[in-house]
């Protein structure tokens, strides 16, 4: 654990591991001597810095509610560059940017238009998504193989 600063001897991934293990078994933070403020297992972030003392928990910020359509261009261009403007603020290097499908082009197309004020934006698809294009591709590539007959026969699905 001394060692987190470097992150090619893995050890960090160790750290999520332990991390892990301790959400999923909650007597395992007796076995790890973690102390503990109160009985819930710590988010990954204090986790970390309950280990390393000297390393400083994550930042988190949310945006208030904008009363506009989160399709509009303009409005994610707007809030994109000031999201940037957030986490800098709070001292972190990358801005992480979770969206829906639309909102995530909109966000790549203008990421593509500030190459230089968005390098460290980190765009996710939101989960529902992200499984909604798998299946699609899927199913584009099984679309002739008689797979959806089997499926409809089996009555897992209507056609």
């Amino acid at each position: 654990m001394e060692n987190l600063e470097t992150l090619c001897d893995n050890s960090a991934k160790d750290v999520m591991l332990i991390w892990r293990l301790g959400q999923l078994v909650p007597i395992s933070s007796h076995l790890l001597y973690v102390p503990l403020d109160g009985t819930v297992f710590p988010g990954l972030s204090a986790f970390e810095a309950q280990l390393l003392p000297d390393k400083k928990a994550n930042n988190i910020a949310y945006l208030p509610i904008i009363p506009k359509s989160p399709t509009d261009p303009s409005v994610v261009e707007d809030k994109v560059i000031y999201l940037v403007k957030i986490a800098e603020a709070l001292g972190d290097k990358w801005t992480t940017i979770t969206g829906d499908q639309v909102t995530y082009e909109l966000a790549m197309t203008i990421i593509d238009k500030f190459p230089d004020q968005l390098a460290n934006v980190i765009l996710h698809l939101e989960g529902f998504h992200l499984a909604h294009n798998y299946l699609k591709a899927i199913c584009k590539i099984m679309q002739e193989s008689g797979a959806e007959d089997l499926i409809v026969l089996a009555g897992l699905c209507k056609e």
